[in-house]
This record gives structure tokens, sequence and C-alpha cells, in this order.
């Protein structure tokens, strides 16, 4: 049989005819509530129908938490038993009882890349929907440790897309377009912007850390969040802007250190701490320096100079692991840029449950820095291991990993946000060499004073040049 393209909308594919095998059909949709029981949601009954009708796959919009949500009460766990098979039922008799000529003439588009599905039908309006998942009271979902969608940001998962010959595919245009929108990036191309996205996605947890305290703070007040950040708190695929908000907080504070903040003496000179940076720090600052306490003797230098001269923002052109001292600092810096100055930041190398879990219980957010170390699943299974490389040389090189502890198991495990997962961190059952090297302590609080990027020239020709966000910061940074 000859396919029907819909007129007029090259973006839909062709139809097929609409025939199905309904003895096998029946019998694949049993198999959805002979599987409830395992928490395994069977789809081969919608994958079945999909095969027939282009666009019926799009009901996977509506299964696609089924993982996230499957083992937190029957509420949910009724939706698999109950709605979609009566979906599934609906939509057989419609396929048996319409003719086939007016089938070939339904289209729904399930590229959700822009975050919109499109249902066409002849005769009728064309409806967008916009996934977006919902809290009990009907408002959009804003915890970024609840049931729907992540669990906490992942920068592993930007938006960057993928090359293809010599273009970008799959990407997302709102990360993309935020990058080109500031300055010093207008100029990079998307095989650039790629590039960018993929180093961030490798050494970019201290960042999502930061993101998912923000998100924390702003839980139930996307109106305001929007305000002072520029962008939805909520994204077009329906979970929080995780993307954009850490793209945002690197590019905002990644290529500088502000000396008038928090951390910024020893962040700047941790950066060229070590023999292998004498040549880049030469070629950065037109130096040329010998060994390596040259080196920081000249930090020591320029950092002088810069508070005489009142110009205390040293740019750096290199992106390495954040240090401990520029946690610190690149957190008071952004929120200094975004208006935010009511929030403490606390850091300790002592790990105390009991200090945890008040912390918790106020309302802050704990992040745990970890070397050397194991993930489990809630069932004690090991999921993830960074294991300790053989020569002390190649240790040098491990990177430590930033998490965002939400919680304590009640076999004293730490329940931790990491990648956009939930998982659990035994301190008791680790790796040879494992180590803490740090617990922070943020608590943010927004105002109704905050301000907007669009708003926020922290470093024009008027008033300082910078400056310290009035914000609490313990500088016991260094002990850690």
């Amino acid at each position: 049989m000859k396919k029907k393209t819909l007129s007029g909308n090259a973006d839909f594919p062709a139809v097929s005819p609409l025939l199905l095998n309904n003895e096998v059909f029946t019998q694949k949709q049993n198999n959805i509530l002979n599987k409830e029981s395992m928490l395994i949601l069977d789809t081969s009954a919608i994958d079945d129908m999909g095969n027939k009708i282009a666009g019926t796959e799009s009901m996977n919009l509506l299964i696609n938490n089924w993982r996230n949500v499957a083992g937190s009460g029957d509420t949910f766990r009724n939706f698999a038993c109950n709605d979609a098979d009566l979906m599934l039922t609906k939509t057989q008799k419609s396929i048996n009882d319409i003719d086939e000529a007016n089938a070939n003439s339904i289209g729904i588009n399930t590229d959700f890349s822009s975050g919109k599905a499109a249902i066409l039908v002849p005769g009728m309006i064309t409806t967008e929907i916009t996934p977006t998942f919902f809290s009990l009271d009907g408002k959009p979902e804003t915890d970024p440790y609840d049931y729907f969608g992540k669990y906490g940001g992942d920068q592993r998962d930007l938006g960057a897309g993928e090359q293809f010959l010599f273009w970008v595919i799959k990407e997302n245009d709102d990360v993309y377009d935020l990058v080109k929108s500031k300055e010093g990036f207008k100029d990079y191309s998307r095989l650039e912007i790629l590039d960018l996205l993929e180093r961030i996605s490798v050494k970019g947890c201290s960042f999502t850390a930061m993101a998912n305290a923000i998100f924390h703070a702003y839980i139930g007040r996307p109106e305001e969040f929007e305000k002072v950040f520029g962008f939805p708190m909520v994204g077009k695929d329906g979970d929080l802007n995780y993307s954009m908000l850490i793209v945002d907080i690197f590019l905002e504070t990644v290529y500088t250190v502000d000396l008038s903040e928090v951390g910024g003496p020893d962040a700047f000179k941790a950066i060229y701490k070590d023999p292998e940076n004498i040549d880049i720090f030469n070629k950065n600052y037109n130096k040329n320096c010998k060994t390596i306490e040259e080196v920081q003797a000249t930090c020591d230098q320029m950092i002088s100079d810069a508070f005489i001269n009142g110009n205390t923002i040293i740019p750096i052109s290199r992106f390495v692991s954040t240090n401990k001292a520029e946690f610190a600092n690149r957190f008071a810096t952004y929120c200094k840029k975004r208006g935010i100055d009511s929030y403490t930041y606390e850091a300790s190398s002592e790990i105390d449950k009991s200090e945890i879990e008040r912390q918790l219980k106020e309302g802050r957010t704990v992040v745990i820095s970890t070397l050397f170390f194991k993930l489990e699943n809630e069932e004690g299974e090991n999921i993830f291991e960074q294991k300790v490389p053989a020569s002390a040389e190649e240790r040098k090189k491990v990177s430590g990993h930033a998490m965002v502890v939400t919680g304590i198991a009640p076999d004293g495990r730490l329940i931790v946000s990491s990648w956009g997962k939930k998982y659990y961190l035994d301190l008791n059952d680790q790796v040879s060499d494992f180590k803490v090297n740090s617990i922070r302590y943020i608590d943010i609080k927004p105002s109704p004073n905050t301000i907007s990027p669009q708003d926020s020239k922290l470093y024009d020709d008027i008033g300082t040049y910078g400056g310290r966000a009035p914000g609490s910061l313990k500088e016991n940074y260094t002990q850690v």
C-alpha cells in the first residue's frame, strides 16, 4: 500500500496502515499485569503498536518516569495496571474501528528535543504538549531530589549533542545560545562549544554540586528563580534546568579568580602549584620563571599588585579540577554575580554523621568531596568504583569527586546524588586509599532583592571593581 505523508509538514514521517494482530497484541498487553509485581513495566504492547502507526511510541512520554517511581507506592504502580492498560485498550479499539485512510492521516511528532509533542489530526487544531512533572498540589516539580526526573544534576548530560562530520547534531540549542551569550564565547563555533561542554562533563562535578545547592534553595520558587538567573527553573523536558545552571556557573567563574573573595589568593596559587605548570604560567602571564618556587613567589607579587591597583580579577586560561580554595571562591563569586547576598558556606575535614544529619534537617546542602571511592545501590551492590592506580605518578593525576549528601540511610550509609542518580556511600566499607577531602555545608537564602544577570554588571566602570559579597564564608577551607 502507498504510504501517505501529512500535507504541508515535512517533519512528520509517512504513516503505515493500522493493522494489528489482536490476539498477539492482547497477550502482550496482559504481560504488563503479569510483570507489575516485579516492578517491571513491560512495554512490548506499546512497541508492537508503534510498529503499526507512526507516533504511537509517544506513549513512552507517559511512562518514561516508571523506573523512578515504580517502588514508591501503589499510586504510581497503578498507572501501569490501570491507566496505561486502559489507554492501550482504547487505542487498540480505535485502530480496529477507524478506516485505514483516516488512520494514515494521523501523525504524532515524538522528537522531544524541542520539549514538545505535536499531535496532528485532519480538520483539527494542532495541539502541542510540553511534558512537565507535577507535584500533588498541581505545581511543577522543583525539588532536585524527588522521584521525578534526575536525582540532582548530571554534568555528563548538558545537551552537548554529538559531532557528525562537520556538524553538531542532537544538541540543546538553549545551552549553545547561553554559551554564545557570554563575553569571550560569542565567536565560538558549535564544534568549539561541543568541545567545551565535553570538558565540563569530565571535571564538572563541583559545578553540579553548586547547581544542586541553588535548586534546593529555590524549591517552589520558579518565578523568582527565572528572574535571578535569566532562564526557566524547569526545562523543556519537564525536569529541572540542570544543564543551563551548571554551564552558567562554569562560564561565570572558571576563567577568572576574584582575589577579593574568600579563597581567591589560595585558589590562584593552587592552580600553578605543580612543576608541570611552569611553562603554562610563563605563557599565560609573560613571565620567565624557572622553578615552581619562582612561580609561587611571582603569584604572591601578582596578588599584591592586584590589590594595590584595585583590580582583583585575575584571568586564568586553563580549566583543571576545582581545588578546595577554588570551590569557595567560585561559589562566592557566582552568588555575587547573581545578587545572592544571604548565604553561608562552611568547610571541614571532619566526618561527623550527627553534624551532617543536623545540617540536613536545617535545610542546608551538604557536599562531600572524595577520592578513591565506591558507590552502592540500595541493596549494597557495588555500582561504581574509582580504583587506585598502581603508580604514585598516576595517582597524582586522579581527581576527587564532589557529591551532594541528601540523607543518611538506616544502616548508616550516606545517601548521595551523583551523575543525576541516587547512590549510597558506605564510609566504613571503601576501597584502599579512600579519602574524604572535605565536607561543605551550604545554605542559600533567596532574597527579593536579588538581581537578574542583565543587571549584574559587577565589573563595569561604576563603583567598585568586584568586591566582597556580604555572605558568610568560614575561611577554614585551607585546612581540608
